[in-house]
């Protein structure tokens, strides 16, 4: 097998739909909605929903007394590109009716206490930024993990990965595309990939990690034509109707392979 079609083969195991700095400049989607906090002080914490340019912040905090404090912001993501992750806003305190009685919307009000900021620094850590009633808050946060998740299954999917850094010049730059099946089996931090294509059969044996909702593994990449070599995947997600995550593969002694891959799931 010549080296374009080795790393035809290799790239078939690269995976992402992205929370790279690349993807999101484009579509930021919904890639920082989670829990957040900061594990040296549980206790707090702030809920995100994100979608595209807009992220919904709730807050459960602490008044002085000690007594829960909930408030909640709406941020904005001004079009900055030396801030690509930036979003900032208002934060307002809300009151209403007990919620033993039947809701009143009459009895609703809300207050401008402050504002707030989130500069994500990377995928899964941040710096979060609010002010209620004159003061100042500044706290480094990351993603909340509860549970891992289980990609383990069969899919069927559509890889698109760029060349870079090959023995053969020639080849760099080339964006190749290439469809495959993929089965994962799953099991905790114990992460194992196969994909099987028209050009061959490669197989990957990994560690796996999780901050909130997204995964990360890295490990050793094998094909049945000897080709072998190392393979990171990062921002990996998973739904009910498939997987994505971002990969960067070096095949030993030749090319980097990076690029992404989005699988459905096959029921």
């Amino acid at each position: 097998m010549n080296i374009h079609l080795v790393s035809r083969v290799l790239a078939s195991l690269i995976a992402s739909l992205c929370v790279c700095g690349g993807c999101l400049a484009q579509s930021l989607g919904t890639a920082f909605s989670d829990l957040w906090w900061n594990p040296a002080e549980s206790g707090w914490g702030v809920t995100i929903d994100h979608q595209q340019d807009v992220m919904f912040l709730t807050f459960f905090i602490y008044r002085n007394d000690g007594s829960p404090y909930w408030v909640t912001s709406l941020l904005t993501h001004p079009v900055d590109p030396n801030r690509p992750f930036f979003f900032s806003g208002d934060v307002y305190e809300t009151r209403g009716p007990s919620f033993g009685q039947p809701f009143d919307a009459s009895l609703v009000t809300n207050r401008k206490v402050g504002t707030a900021a989130f500069n994500a620094t990377q995928g899964n850590a941040a710096t979060l930024t609010y002010s209620i009633d004159g003061t100042t808050v500044t706290k480094s946060i990351q993603r909340q993990t509860l549970r891992f998740l289980d990609f383990s299954g069969a899919f069927n999917g559509i890889v698109n990965y760029q060349l870079s850094s090959c023995a053969n010049p020639a080849l760099n730059g080339q964006q190749l595309v290439l469809p495959g099946q993929l089965t994962i089996l799953h099991s905790g931090a114990e992460y194992k990939m196969v994909l099987q294509t028209s050009l061959g059969t490669c197989g990957f044996v990994g560690t796996y990690a999780q901050a909130g909702s997204i995964g990360a593994a890295s490990g050793t990449l094998s094909c049945n034509d000897g080709t072998a070599g190392t393979l990171s995947m990062n921002a990996m997600q998973w739904t009910i109707y498939g997987m994505s995550a971002q990969i960067v593969a070096h095949q030993t002694g030749d090319c980097t392979l990076t690029g992404i891959i989005g699988g459905i799931g096959v029921h």
